[in-house]
């Protein structure tokens, strides 16, 4: 089963959010969401997923929270409507979440956002 969203829905370095300023953010208790709205309104919505060092020295259980999103993502990505540069980080303490925990947060902020259909 492949986990991965295509690269159409994922954010180049060059979109990269650099002005966190205009970004809007939303928190859950392990993770933390930077939302973006694009120029281009009828684009598809685009993601990202970040885990640094800090939540784990282990890039086996970084790389498992990263696949763990993105297969979230990818279930969820038809509810969510067009437009928006939307990037996950995950917080220190995150690495104990199970797939169901993280699913939940995840789907907590995009409807905190109000970006979902």
């Amino acid at each position: 089963m492949n986990v991965m969203i295509p690269k159409s829905r994922k954010i180049s370095r060059k979109d990269f959010p650099q002005d966190f300023h205009k970004c809007f953010k939303y928190h859950s208790p392990s993770l933390f969401l930077l939302v973006k709205k694009q120029e281009n309104n009828t684009m598809r919505s685009r993601f990202s997923v970040v885990v640094s060092k800090k939540v784990s020295k282990s890039a086996v259980s970084r790389v498992l929270l990263k696949r763990r999103a993105y297969n979230i993502i990818k279930a969820k990505v038809e509810n969510i409507k067009p437009g928006f540069l939307c990037v996950f980080y995950f917080k220190k303490g995150s690495e104990r979440l199970g797939f169901n925990d993280v699913e939940k947060e995840m789907v907590q902020l995009l409807n905190k956002a109000k970006i979902t259909n």
